[in-house]
């Protein structure tokens, strides 16, 4: 007899569940409802203690706040290396320190033509040498050890670092090269127009990205109008060194601001695209460009201005063809948003097809997959370009226009980072600054900046298909909706704020990554207590396991049964935060420093089991040697248990802390098992 078994559910598909094994664990074992795959509506609530929380599409934006100097901490600030080259101004910022602290060690490293090591406290590197900075910082250690701080004051004295990330990047590279880790990298730099400001801004990019890579180190930025003198900005520069602050701080006329993210409404108003204007769109066949060029043919019949790197070919000139045939008027041309003379000579042409432009989408950028400790400044730059020189240049071609808007396609790294890339979070971090600058400029207010998340159809990702699930899965997020992306386009070019800042997930964990909701978990240094000495078993490999399962419990509170070692962190409920503190847990436990960014790269248990047992091999296998010695030493001989110290073992059993072989093992190895 034949069974067709496809027709036992019909059209809905049977969901796999655990099922009870352990009743003390308190657990839930029915079946939740799948997350709907269209978003909820922008302002739709959300309830954190809902476990079926639905995804929804979200804006925020970010803005300048008072806020009051938080107390100071009581970490001491021992050695700090200072980036400034002028003599008097040395001599003018130690002074302030050792008026602060007599003890503290002040070393200067300058800029000059030739490298010159370490003297009384000072030194010298080339600019454009990366060795240079390399020397110096492996002569400050040995001489000095530690560094408490690094200050970089070089855009104080020289106004050409300011545009240059080069000696950022320097000395980036080489701390990571010297191992050199101190608690705060703080860049510093004053501006004397709106242009250097955003400059300044862009570097927060830095500081957004660096946490998943330099864990401990906070880089922060410290900002504010030229014309301060040395002495003033030690003082503040030394305050915030002592209140163990972690964000970018503006200084303005007295107060002291820093950005905070807020939720915002969109309003449904009367739309900036005309049926039948004409619009620019760099990178138009592009990804995202050629997205919005098929809206505005489809919807508008507009005429579209696509540029592009790359020659005209096979695949191109389709996608002109379907542009044409949906109604609008088509020109394409190879320049690249950076090269003056294309892009002049397209302008050009496109008046003299279409008349007057009436609108830009800025949507070409260059996006980075190189950690910056990896990357060569040549390729660094190369990723700024398009954001930040083809912005600039953009308003000179069209000087002579007046647009409707101007809308710059910016990403979320830069309010959340690129995973320590940097480049791409510091390009679209200039972005964010310079259309509030264009504004300020500028009466219309018609200049717009969408920090974009993952499109579905975007063309974008997260280094492979692996890598951006665990990313999206991490961050209770999800890929964007052409339809939801292009509605919220119309919306946010009809309203009057600059920048918008654009999710699609969870509601309550967005806003918990963004800093809006408090995070109140435990502290790491409380959960290693968790941690208990094991039993040998028959491998290293098999005790790590057993481990990492303990400390991946004792940080998410999941039964380990459920740890199984092919699965994706985020399955286990892993998000960044948690991440972050499961890199602090490793790293404390086993002394083998490693950062978040290690569970992009290895993705599951296993993987990360592999990882250790390949890249550290002789440490794990020395640690659980080390570790055996300690457990039979410290183990009294037949100890018997009372019957309140094996209820209190049992108790630690029930709720899923204590491991029952463990028990067992301890129990019938003593006096009270054979009694």
């Amino acid at each position: 007899m034949d069974i067709d078994w496809a027709k036992l559910y019909g059209d809905r598909p049977p969901a796999r569940i655990s099922l009870p094994a352990y009743p003390f664990a308190k657990e839930r074992f029915w079946h939740q409802q799948p997350v709907q795959s269209k978003a909820a509506p922008v302002n739709a609530p959300a309830d954190e203690n809902d476990p079926a929380e639905q995804f929804e599409v979200m804006t925020f934006r970010e803005v300048l706040k008072e806020q009051a100097l938080p107390a100071a901490g009581e970490k001491q600030v021992k050695t700090v290396i200072s980036f400034l080259s002028d003599q008097k101004k040395q001599q003018e910022a130690v002074s302030v320190v050792k008026s602060y602290d007599s003890d503290i060690d002040v070393i200067f490293i300058a800029q000059g033509d030739r490298h010159e090591a370490l003297s009384a406290g000072r030194c010298q590197v080339v600019r454009e040498d990366p060795q240079s900075y390399v020397n110096a910082f492996a002569d400050i250690q040995k001489e000095y050890g530690e560094a408490s701080a690094i200050l970089y004051l070089w855009a104080l004295e020289d106004k050409s670092c300011i545009e240059d990330y080069s000696c950022i990047v320097h000395i980036l590279k080489a701390m990571a090269e010297t191992g050199l880790q101190p608690e705060r990298l703080l860049l510093a730099g004053e501006y004397a127009s709106g242009l250097e400001r955003c400059y300044l801004e862009s570097w927060i990019g830095f500081e957004r990205s660096l946490g998943i890579v330099l864990p401990k180190t906070s880089v922060t930025g410290h900002f504010r109008k030229a014309g301060a003198a040395i002495t003033d900005w030690m003082r503040t520069i030394w305050d915030e060194l002592k209140a163990e602050t972690d964000h970018t701080v503006f200084l303005e006329e007295g107060k002291r601001y820093v950005y905070h993210t807020e939720p915002t409404g969109l309003t449904k108003e009367n739309s900036r695209i005309r049926t039948g204007g004409t619009y620019l769109i760099t990178g138009g066949l592009g990804g995202l460009g050629y997205l919005f060029a098929r809206h505005l043919a489809r919807n508008y019949q507009a005429n579209v201005i696509l540029t592009g790197r790359s020659p005209i070919n096979e695949e191109k000139k389709e996608k002109m063809k379907d542009l044409e045939n949906l109604g609008a008027g088509v020109l394409y041309a190879e320049a690249d948003v950076c090269d003056p003379i294309g892009m002049g000579d397209c302008i050009k042409r496109a008046k003299e097809r279409f008349g007057a432009i009436h609108g830009v989408i800025h949507a070409a950028g260059i996006e980075s997959r190189t950690s910056v400790f990896e990357n060569e400044i040549g390729n660094f730059r190369s990723t700024l370009e398009p954001k930040i020189n083809g912005s600039l240049l953009l308003d000179e071609w069209l000087k002579n226009e007046t647009p409707d808007f101007i809308c710059y396609f910016s990403s979320t790294s830069a309010v959340l980072g690129d995973f320590g890339c940097c480049d791409y979070a510091v390009a679209n971090r200039f972005q964010m600054a310079y259309a509030r600058y264009k504004n300020e400029q500028s009466e219309s207010g018609n200049a717009f900046v969408i920090n974009w998340p993952l499109w579905k159809n975007g063309g974008m990702a997260v280094g492979g298909e692996e890598t951006t699930g665990m990313y999206l899965k991490s961050s209770g997020q999800r890929l964007l909706e052409t339809d939801e992306g292009i509605e919220l386009f119309e919306r946010i070019i009809s309203q009057d704020n600059t920048q918008c800042l654009v999710i699609a997930g969870e509601r309550s964990r967005a806003e918990r990554f963004l800093g809006i909701r408090r995070d109140d978990s435990l502290k790491t240094d409380a959960l290693l207590e968790t941690v208990s000495r094991r039993i040998p078993e028959e491998s290293a490999e098999k005790r790590l396991e057993a481990d990492l399962k303990e400390l991946i419990h004792s940080l998410l509170k999941i039964s380990k049964d459920k740890l199984v070692l092919h699965k994706n962190w985020a399955e286990f409920g892993f998000d960044s935060i948690y991440l972050a503190k499961f890199a602090a847990l490793l790293s404390s436990h086993y002394g083998i420093e490693v950062t978040p960014a290690l569970f992009y790269s290895y993705a599951t248990l296993g993987d990360v089991i592999s990882y250790y047992l390949t890249e550290h091999k002789e440490t794990i296998e020395t640690f659980y040697r080390t570790e055996e010695t300690e457990t039979e030493a410290a183990a009294p001989d037949n100890k018997e248990y009372t019957d309140q110290e094996i209820i209190a073992m049992m108790k630690q059993v029930s709720e899923g802390t204590l491991d029952f072989k463990r028990v067992q093992d301890i129990i019938e190895g003593s006096k009270t098992y054979e009694s």
